[in-house]
């Protein structure tokens, strides 16, 4: 796949072999949202179901079940803790880990929005990235899974191998010990930094979005044409999470990982593109981006 919009259009508008079921799209794990924060988690698991994926599972902790039966029909709910049971804990991993280590190797993990930001979240997050390493699936590290995981990044030995991590400008630099205004003038530089300390492929997220591939030695990157300001509204990066988390689970295993990346973030900016010509840019919200992907194949 080249990195231009006509291929990358061509890519994600391709039709589907006729005889391929659920299975053959992939499996995607989302550990994301707690009380107060569960819109997060829907808009990760809706734009993963609406990029593609066979199967989205979307772990909930007990009191918040309720909510995702009711909100987000398509996805499969698993029950995490008992009925009072608003945030994800330390002693949860193990069964989040079993579960997804039985969907075998077409699967992807997006882990962080919406999830808080406390000492309890961090120890579960850290415990879960240790344990992801050693399941061999891609994972994408988001918002508070980012926050959670900051003192992790000079340790790369415990994180996944297929690392994908979407910061924005402050989480970025809060991590990697930048001042914003350093980033916010060399984010080429701050993008391909981040790659190689952490090993990671980085989504530097903002007016055009980078894309910086996990063996970032060469210097290449991929500068986003796509968006506008009318993203700049709360849930955006979820929607970027779920539609990375989608397209890498239904076709991970046959093309690149970066490629993809690169692709989605292309795809989720196109649909902001969309979505402030039908309604302007001060209207748009996340949810428009999602309902958008319908309309990506008319472009």
């Amino acid at each position: 796949m080249k990195l231009e919009k006509e291929d990358f259009l061509k890519y994600y508008n391709q039709e589907r072999k006729p005889d391929t079921h659920k299975g053959d799209y992939g499996h995607v794990f989302i550990v994301a949202g707690s009380e107060g924060m569960t819109g997060a988690a829907m808009l990760c698991a809706e734009s993963a179901i609406r990029t593609g994926a066979g199967l989205v599972y979307l772990f909930s902790p007990g009191k918040l079940l309720p909510i995702y039966e009711t909100s987000c029909k398509e996805a499969v709910k698993i029950k995490i803790g008992d009925d009072n049971t608003a945030c994800f804990e330390e002693k949860h991993i193990e069964q989040i880990i079993k579960t997804i280590k039985k969907a075998g190797k077409q699967a992807c993990a997006a882990v962080g929005p919406g999830l808080g930001n406390n000492p309890q979240i961090k120890r579960f997050v850290q415990g879960l990235m240790i344990e992801l390493k050693n399941s061999d699936i891609p994972v994408i590290l988001d918002a508070d899974g980012l926050n959670a995981c900051a003192d992790m990044f000079d340790k790369e030995e415990n994180l996944p191998e297929n690392l994908v991590i979407t910061p924005h400008t402050k989480e970025l630099s809060r991590f990697m010990g930048m001042t914003v205004e350093y980033i916010n003038e060399n984010r080429i530089d701050a993008a391909l930094k981040t790659s190689r300390k952490i090993k990671a492929i980085t989504v530097l997220k903002g007016n055009k979005t980078l894309v910086s591939p996990l063996n970032a030695a060469d210097g290449k990157i991929y500068v986003n044409t796509t968006g506008n300001a009318g993203m700049a509204t709360g849930g955006s990066g979820d929607v970027l999470t779920g539609i990375i988390a989608g397209l890498i689970a239904s076709d991970g295993r046959e093309n690149p990982i970066f490629e993809i990346v690169c692709c989605a973030v292309f795809i989720h900016g196109l649909c902001g593109d969309i979505a402030a010509e039908k309604y302007g840019q001060r209207a748009v919200k996340a949810g428009d981006l999602t309902e958008m992907l319908k309309e990506v194949n008319s472009i």
